[in-house]
This record gives structure tokens, sequence and C-alpha cells, in this order.
């Protein structure tokens, strides 16, 4: 699934202050995904609706990173850290 990129800097704005009130209001968390060893970036993951009774996944790996199963091992490890780390 694609993500639909903002059309402009302001409307881009506008998402990640978004994610931030979220963040403050411990209803979600946003990572970036980056190379170890170069720190490219390589996309996004994050936790939603934190509060709800089943909070969920969200992964946006760039298109020139799929296929190096970079999303699986960010899954994995938001999955194992939502459990051991946040008791979900």
């Amino acid at each position: 699934m694609a993500w639909d990129v903002p059309e402009s800097e302001e409307k881009f704005r506008e998402v990640w202050l978004s994610w931030l009130h979220k963040m403050q209001t411990q209803d979600e968390l946003v990572f970036v995904i980056r190379d170890q060893i170069t720190s490219e970036f390589r996309g996004l993951c994050g936790l939603h609706r934190l509060k709800s009774e089943a909070p969920t996944v969200g992964i946006w790996v760039k298109e020139s990173q799929h296929g190096h199963k970079f999303g699986r091992e960010a899954v994995e490890t938001l999955i194992r850290f939502a459990f051991e780390d946040l008791g979900l």
C-alpha cells in the first residue's frame, strides 16, 4: 500500500504536528526506520490507538527499499516493544 505524500511541505507539517500531538497524549508512537550503518532514511513505523482495546501497527517503507525485509524487521521489533516494554 502506498502512502499518499502530502502535496506540500506545509501540508506535511500538519501531518507530523498531529503525530507529535498524539505522542504527547500517549495515544501514538511514531519511529523512523534508518540504516544502522549509514543512517539512511528507510521509512516510518508506529503504534497507533494505544489507548484503545486494539492498538494497531503502521508501517511505511520508501519504495526504493522494498524487498529487503526492513519493514518486516521493523514490525517485529515494534510488536516486541509493544508487548515487552509497554505491556500491551
